[in-house]
């Protein structure tokens, strides 16, 4: 997974700067906790505020469009599937 922080960073930074947050819910595929382990490990390392429930098997993005479509990504890299609840 390859992540290119300096758009990553332009684009948080703008969010900040217009007060945008919102919460998004992202259903996936997850089956276990190691899935939980990776899909936390990767939003941790990418900076994004995000909440992982397996027993609804959703990711909840605290964040912008752009925090939510890199979210989405990310998860894509992992190999999950992803839709938004």
């Amino acid at each position: 997974m390859e992540v290119n922080f300096q758009i990553y960073h332009y684009w948080r930074s703008k969010c900040a700067m217009k007060g945008v947050k919102m919460a998004t819910v992202l259903k996936t595929d997850m089956h276990c906790e190691k899935c939980v382990e990776r899909i936390e490990k990767a939003m941790a390392k990418a900076e994004l505020d995000a909440a992982v429930c397996l027993a609804d098997k959703t990711v909840t993005i605290n964040g912008c469009q752009n925090c939510v479509a890199k979210a989405k990504e990310i998860l894509d890299d992992l190999g999950f599937e992803v839709s938004e609840a």
